[in-house]
């Protein structure tokens, strides 16, 4: 048995595959994101390796070894709204959330990507109000740390230090916090790479 660690673009198909991964092949394959781009991780055991080394694609980049597990509800969650969160529909996007929230950090924080992720900026009142939503719901540490950079990147506006280093904080005490991360990867070129050197030690 061993791992194999790729990077992809983050709207990619990469999530089908993980699900695919999850399902049939070993229950410890996980994926995050992280910037821009996808990280994913699969656990392989020799007689399905050559089964399936079709999707072993030498052009993706192997990246860290160590991340903790993601359930399979979580990643077919989050496989669920990829670039597809049902902005346009209000009472959907709360149902939406509701279910994100109950499931992990992950999943809520995968919420607030799209959030942070969403390309026509005619959702920013929306996303705060779902936003202010997923606090009440999904109250725990990760998300309180991890809300006011959100609210930021949502706005597209200057974070301050201190919500920044607060969340760098967080990321580096708490293995698999997989979306806090990818979070933090997005408010500067500074913290990215304080992003990938804390994934490298997972």
């Amino acid at each position: 048995m061993y791992d194999k660690y790729y990077s992809f673009p983050r709207r990619s198909p990469s999530l089908h595959f993980i699900v695919f991964i999850q399902a049939e092949i070993l229950p410890h394959s996980a994926g995050w994101f992280i910037g821009n781009e996808m990280r994913l991780r699969v656990t392989f055991n020799v007689k399905e390796t050559r089964r399936r080394i079709s999707f072993e694609d030498p052009s993706h980049s192997v990246f860290v070894k160590g991340c903790a597990m993601a359930s399979k509800q979580e990643i077919e969650f989050i496989d669920s709204i990829d670039a597809s969160f049902p902005f346009e529909n209000e009472e959907d996007a709360r149902k939406v959330l509701s279910i994100g929230a109950g499931i992990s950090d992950n999943a809520a924080l995968m919420i607030c990507l799209e959030f942070i992720n969403e390309p026509t900026g005619k959702f920013i009142d929306l996303s705060l109000s779902l936003l202010e939503q997923l606090c009440h719901e999904r109250p725990t540490q990760e998300v309180i740390i991890a809300t006011p950079v959100i609210k930021m990147l949502i706005r597209k506006i200057h974070i301050p230090g201190g919500h920044v280093l607060d969340l760098l904080e967080y990321c580096r005490e708490h293995n698999g916090c997989y979306n806090a991360v990818g979070i933090l990867s997005l408010c500067s070129p500074m913290m990215e790479e304080e992003a990938k050197k804390i994934l490298a030690n997972w």
